[in-house]
């Protein structure tokens, strides 16, 4: 089973997550395929090949002219029951939890602006500040000098602006 979570932002971002959701769906299937060869075959990289989707869906956003100020986050998870294996690939803020029994036992750990991702967005040229937005006190990219695009993320789908400073 292949699962998904796609939050836009900006003012595209309702129509980039429903075009990289919709890609992703698309290849669902290749995907789960990729699991059951990797159960025959462990070499067989599940890991490497959903990298490999998130690069596709960020060249699609680079080519398609809305994603210069919008974006998405993206969460995917391929669940295989029979084996009892989840693998998991996320860019942004869009947490997965899986817990038993009341207890959590894997989430993951949002892309937020942390000492390291400052570091290289300061180094690629962008700027990181603290601002409050809609009553969220937080980290934001910046381009230098400039008040946007003020992303609350390190990592997501899309966001040209952001990502030629990061």
């Amino acid at each position: 089973m292949l699962l998904g979570v796609f939050d836009g932002h900006g003012e595209q971002g309702h129509e980039i997550s429903s075009s990289v959701a919709m890609l992703f769906t698309h290849f669902s299937d290749a995907v789960a395929k990729m699991a059951e060869d990797q159960r025959v075959n462990p070499s067989a990289s599940v890991p490497r090949q959903m990298a490999h989707l998130f690069a596709v869906a960020q060249d699609g956003l680079e080519r398609g002219g809305l994603a210069e100020w919008s974006g998405t986050t993206a969460t995917l998870a391929l669940v295989d029951a029979e084996a009892g294996v989840v693998i998991c690939a996320y860019a942004g803020d869009s947490r997965m939890v899986i817990c038993h029994n009341q207890k959590v036992l894997f989430e993951t750990v949002d892309h937020d602006i942390d000492d390291v991702a400052e570091r290289r967005i300061i180094g690629a040229g962008g700027e990181v500040r603290q601002m409050l937005v809609s009553g969220i006190d937080a980290r934001r990219v910046f381009l230098k000098g400039a008040d946007v695009p003020g992303l609350a993320m390190s990592r997501a789908l899309g966001d040209l602006q952001a990502s030629s400073s990061d």
